[in-house]
């Protein structure tokens, strides 16, 4: 319950940021615009996910940013020399982490869109296979969903 509380107070809190407008933040040595109808994560995920997202990103790989808001773990990867194609079911989180992208130098490996794949009302999804397989050297790993009702 703890845990639940503490997401939940998270959320209002940067939901009613969000309110007040687009703003600009510096993150991770980033210049992102977070416009309101773009949801942020709260203070220090953005961090913490995004240096995650540095660690595992190894230059030549390509990555899907599911969920990529703004686009901030996508641009970090991209930065690192990964493709990247970002997704999001808020058709304007893809033009947010555009902009960001451009803002920031990385346009040329990274496309970002708008996609309702997972939005639909009830629809869930489970991870049925993880698999890795050797591409020209070096080690890919695949998730493989079923999308089900």
């Amino acid at each position: 319950m703890l845990i639940s509380s503490w997401h939940d107070q998270g959320y209002q809190a940067v939901r009613r940021e969000s309110d007040a407008g687009s703003r600009f933040v510096e993150c991770l040595g980033l210049a992102l615009e977070v416009p309101a109808e773009v949801l942020a994560p709260a203070t220090g995920v953005a961090e913490v996910l995004g240096n995650a997202a540095q660690a595992a990103a190894q230059g030549g790989e390509r990555v899907l940013d599911v969920g990529t808001g703004f686009g901030i773990n996508g641009i970090l990867a991209a930065r690192q020399s990964c493709a990247v194609v970002a997704v999001d079911i808020n058709e304007h989180a893809g033009a947010a982490a555009r902009a960001n992208l451009v803002r920031n130098g990385v346009g040329e490996r990274f496309a970002a869109f708008y996609s309702v794949v997972f939005s639909a009302e009830g629809l869930r999804r489970k991870v049925v296979a993880r698999t890795e397989k050797d591409e020209g050297g070096r080690r890919v790993g695949y998730l493989t969903y079923r999308l089900s009702r």
